[in-house]
Parts: C-alpha cells; structure tokens; sequence
C-alpha cells in the first residue's frame, strides 16, 4: 500500500510544467484529506510549501513547518531532510537570511548522516545563492563549486550547468567580465550537448545580460534572441515575457521605440494572462513610457495607471514609485503643473520613506509650503495682469498666451528646485540629527559600561568577601562543632541525633554560602573561561528541574576580554532561568562558537514561545542594556520546535 501511494505521488509530482499552479495545489490539498500514511504527507507538505512560494509565502510557511513537524513526530529523516531544505527556500525569498541558513545546516546534517550526495550538493548551492544575496561574494564561490565538484564526480552534466551558470553571475558580479563570459560559454556548450533547452535559454539570458554590461549591444540582442526561440518553442511562458521585457528596454535605450513596443506588448500580454502582478507592472509602465515618447498620451495615461494601481494592489513600492516618476513627465509634456507637482510629491514620499519613518508629515508640510507660495504667486500674477492689462489691451491676448506659457515653464522649474533644495536640507539636518543622537548614544553607553563595570567589581567584593571572611568564619565554626559534638557524644549519647541534625544544618549552610559566592562570581569563568563557566552554569541551574540540556560549542580556542567573558555568562544565566520560569519548556538547547569575527550563542528552547512585545521585560532589556558594551546584537524568533531561539552576535572586530 505504502509503495503504491508513494508510487502515486512521483507520478503526480512529475506532472507536466505547463499544469497551472492552482490546479495542482487544489489536488495536493485533495490529497491531504485522504486516508495517506504520514510520511507521504511529509511529501504532500513539503511539495504544497513548494506550489505555494509564488502564490501565497503565508501558506508556503504553513505547510513547510507541517512538513518540518511531521516529519519529526515520524521520525522520517530523509523526509525531514526535504521539509527542511524547501522551507529554507522561503526564508531566502522572505529576506529572513539566518532562519535560512540554520535550516540548511540541520538539513545538511541529516544528509550527511545519510550520505546524501546529491542532497548535499543541492545545499551548497543554496548557500551560495544565499551568500550572493549578503554580498559576501568568496564565499558564496566556495559552495558553488563544492557544489560543481561533486555533479562532476557524477557525471550529472544538467547540474554542472546549473553550477556554472551560478559562478558565471558570481564572476560577473565580481566584474571579472571576460572570466565570465569564459564560464557562461562553457555552460551553453553543456547545456546544448544534452538538450536542456531551459537552461540553454538561461545561459543565453545570462550573456545577453553580460554583454549589455560590457557595452556589447549587439551581441545583448542576439543572444536575448536566441533565449526567447527556445521559451517560446518550449512555452516557458513566464521567462518568455522576462526575456522579452529586458529586450525591450535595451531598444528604448537604443531608440528603437517600435521594437520596444513590439516585444513589450508580447511580454505585457503574457504577464496578463498568467496573472503575474510584478511582471504587469513593469511592462504596463515600460509601454506608457512609449506611449509617451510616441506622443500617445491617452494610451500613455491607460498604461501608467494600470501599472500603478497593479503595484499599489500588490504592494511593489520601486514599481509605483517608477510610475509616479513617468506619469509626472507625461504630465510635464501636457503642460499640467499641479499634475506634475501631485506624482513628483508621491514619488519623492517613497524615495525618502527609505530614510524617515516620520515622511509622510513632512511630505504634507512640504506640500502646505508650496501652496502657499503657489497661492501668492498667483496673487502676484493677477495683480500683474490687471495693470498689464490696463495698459497694454490692444497687445493682451499675444502677451498673455506667452506668458502664460513661460509661468507653465518657470512653475516646473521651481518647483523641481524647491523640492530639491528641501530634500538636501532635509537630508543635512538628518545628518546632524544622527551626529546628535551618536554623542547622546556614546554618553549612555559610557554610563552602561560603569554601571555593568561597577556592578560586576561589586560581585566579585561580595563573593570575595563570602568566601574569604563568612566562608572562613563558617570552616572554622564547622571544625569547632566537630570538636564540640565528638565531646557531647561521649558526655550524652541521647543527644547524638540532634547533634548529627545540628551538623547537617552547618554543612548545608557553609555550602550554600559557597554557592552564593560562585554565583556572585563563578571562579570557573576567571580562571577557565566562558565555556567551563557556561557548563557549569547550565548542570547547577538545571539539576533540580525537569529540564533537560544540552550544550555544544566549537572554534573556541582563546580567551575573551572579562567584559566580554561576563557580559556573555550573565545574558546566558538570564536566559536560562526564563526558560525556566516562563517556557514551560522540557528541553533546552545552548551553542557558542565563533565565526569569523563573530562570537555567537544561541538559547534554543521548544516551550510555549512568547510574543513580541514580550521582549519589553525588565530581563531582556537588561541583556540588551549589556549587548550596547560589546557591540552585540540579539534576535528572538519562534523556534522550529515551537519555542523559542535567542540568537547573540559580538562583533569581536569592533570590540576593544
């Protein structure tokens, strides 16, 4: 029965590509609410996380983390190997970088635990499509050809291409154009030997886009030709109208307004019919710019509005923001100054909403200034035409029209100038905004190192004073007792079991005065370090709970600086016991390893979580209070486990 259904679902996910995405995602669905082993829905889960990326990233979380869970409860590895590696891909498309990357990691694990080749292959390339997106450019080098090592030793030349296609973009963005050029060439000739005809128009895609860079633009346009043959004879539709668009803004840059509009029309008509709203965008604000440029301004009006309310709808502020910049041109052309004015208002609003959270205030305080001024220009100008009028009636109507179009003309003008002259003062009072804020920022933190620094000095004195002068005292009144007991045991026997009790009581309370002074100052981490202090934390606050624990670290081979050292220990200690008090948590996770310059500790627990603004409490402000010292950093986010994970970053580089 098992293999059957399995069976079932290769067939069914190995469907055609032309199959809309809401046919098959209504059928995986159907699929679920059947009578389906779990591991087969683990598949199920994981394929829908995949269908559901484009179409909606909340369902595509959903269903990844039903997969990831299942999996688990099911003790399905290589199912949780797949839920893991396809929900990573939705933290890349979501920005959400570091979820992405821990995913991968406990995914490349279990494929290494299999000896997953092709599973670990496909994890390094992921990480390196990950490294491309942080800009951190060697490293993402390094996975793509780990990555292109092991589909060599394979002989799996669809996937040679594919790797070095992705060392072809990192060379590119390195701007090593010819070594480029060089791996692009080497993947076509692949590519084309084993007939992989999308990947063939990808490789043309690829050296269209390289070409343009190194001014070779006829070369871009044959090779974007050659890309749109195969996508259209194969109907790869969706990368059909991309390559088709692209084309067509090289012929607008050329001048080549006809062509542009040919092949954007196509791309248009395409986007539309597969409901694509970022690609309807872009080619319904391309072709009003065409239709501007040709001097079709009702067509120009049509296209502009469609592809704004399309990125408004679908939230696209670069594409809105491109159209308010077009439709405010078209407006320049047909002479309409309040026009002009309304979109350049709108489009300077979300350029500037990158740099202030409080814009739109002063985007409308912008916006009363200029009116104003415009209402007493106006006033001057109707003055100005009243007298003129008196005097020069036979002359009127030609002098009006004339200066009527040079108002049209200096409005425009001015208007550009004031927005620019407000911008840029803007801009410099934000800049001594910020100067401002970094002296206040430098004083509280100077303020925040004495008190933790105080702190600490007061620590060591209490725990100094505990263990050298009570500490001592309690030895020496233990040692007496003994003496004293061995007395009234041999004067009275009956009294021996309370003097036994009254000694318990002594031992007891030398020892927690022992622990009192370790916890004040554990001695462990002065004399060995944060990782022995750490472990001993952990054993000691978790001994008398139902908690279990585990505690990894690797790369640790120096010591730190103490305000480092203690800083680390303490945010550890108060992490713990709200893991303790509030989680309700039977495990807890703890790693500390460095990367790079980076020292990291993450606190892993799989209880109830908490909300965000739970993060407000006195405890965690206190660890970010002690993160302003070291130059560190904290994130909270839910845990695959449905808990939580705190993750610390020190920047050791900044640190002195």
């Amino acid at each position: 029965m098992r293999f059957c259904l399995l069976l079932l679902l290769t067939l069914f996910f190995s469907a055609s590509h032309n199959s809309f995405a809401g046919e098959k995602i209504d059928s995986l669905e159907q699929l679920l609410a059947t009578n389906i082993p779990d591991t087969s829905r683990v598949l199920v889960y994981s394929e829908l996380c995949w269908e559901y990326r484009i179409v909606d990233q909340k369902k595509a979380l959903k269903s990844g983390h039903q997969a990831v869970n299942l999996a688990r409860k099911s003790d399905f590895k290589r199912g949780l190997g797949n839920a893991l590696n396809d929900l990573s891909i939705i933290y890349i498309d979501k920005g959400s970088l570091d979820t992405a990357v821990v995913l991968l990691e406990e995914a490349k694990t279990i494929r290494d635990e299999l000896n997953d080749g092709p599973g670990l292959a496909a994890i390094h390339n992921k990480l390196g499509i990950i490294y491309e997106h942080l800009v951190k450019l060697e490293e993402a080098m390094v996975n793509h050809m780990a990555a292109l090592e092991y589909y060599e030793s394979v002989g799996n030349k669809r996937n040679m291409g594919f790797c070095l296609n992705n060392i072809g973009n990192v060379h590119f963005k390195l701007k090593n154009y010819e070594k480029a050029n060089e791996i692009h060439n080497q993947a076509l000739q692949i590519r084309l030997s084993i007939d992989d005809f999308y990947g063939v128009a990808g490789s043309h895609s690829n050296l269209a886009n390289l070409k343009m860079n190194m001014g070779d633009t006829t070369q871009a346009i044959y090779h974007y030709k050659e890309a749109i043959k195969v996508y259209r004879k194969h109907e790869f539709d969706n990368d059909l109208a991309v390559t088709l668009n692209n084309l067509g803004t090289l012929y607008i840059g050329q001048g080549e307004i006809n062509k542009a509009e040919e092949v954007i029309t196509e791309a248009y008509e395409i986007r539309k019919r597969l409901n694509d709203g970022r690609g309807i965008c872009s080619s319904s604000i391309l072709l009003g710019e065409i239709a501007t440029e040709k001097g079709q301004y009702n067509s120009a009006l049509r296209y502009l509005h469609t592809g704004l309310n399309k990125s408004i709808e679908s939230g696209f502020r670069n594409k809105e923001k491109g159209a308010y910049e077009k439709l405010a041109k078209l407006h320049l052309k047909l002479n309409n100054a309040d026009s002009v004015y309304h979109y350049y208002s709108l489009f300077f609003s979300i350029e500037k909403s990158q740099y202030e959270e409080n814009l739109n205030q002063q985007v409308l305080e912008l916006q009363t200034v200029y009116e104003t001024e415009k209402k007493d220009r106006e006033n001057e100008r109707l003055a100005r035409e009243k007298a003129e009028e008196k005097q020069l009636r036979a002359e009127a109507e030609l002098k009006v029209a004339n200066r009527n179009n040079w108002i049209i003309v200096i409005t425009g003008i001015t208007f550009i100038l004031i927005l620019l002259g407000l911008f840029l003062y803007q801009r410099k009072m934000k800049i001594a905004q910020e100067e401002k804020n970094k002296a206040v920022l430098d004083e509280k933190q100077k303020g925040l190192e004495a008190v933790f620094d105080a702190t600490e000095e007061e620590r060591q004195r209490i725990a100094k004073d505990l263990h050298d002068g009570v500490g001592q005292q309690m030895s020496g009144l233990k040692l007496a007792w003994e003496n004293l007991s061995i007395e009234l045991k041999q004067k009275s026997i009956k009294e021996s079991e309370r003097l036994e009790e009254l000694s318990g009581v002594l031992d007891e309370t030398a020892q927690e005065v022992r622990e009192i002074s370790h916890q004040m100052m554990p001695k462990v981490l002065k004399e060995f370090g944060l990782v022995p202090a750490i472990d001993e934390m952990l054993t000691k606050s978790l001994k008398h709970t139902k908690l279990s624990h585990e505690f990894e670290h690797f790369n640790i081979n120096d010591r730190f600086t103490d305000r480092i050292e203690i800083s680390l220990y303490r945010i550890a200690q108060e992490l713990i016991n709200n893991v303790i008090k509030h989680s309700g948590a039977s495990t807890v996770s703890v790693q500390l390893f460095m990367n790079k310059e980076q020292l990291i500790l993450i606190v892993e627990d799989n209880g109830s979580g908490f909300e965000q603004d739970d993060t407000d409490g006195h405890g965690l402000l206190n660890i970010k209070s002690r993160l302003n010292t070291i130059n560190g950093e904290v994130n909270y986010e839910a845990s695959t486990q449905s808990g939580t994970i705190a993750t610390i970053r020190v920047d050791l580089s900044q640190t002195a």
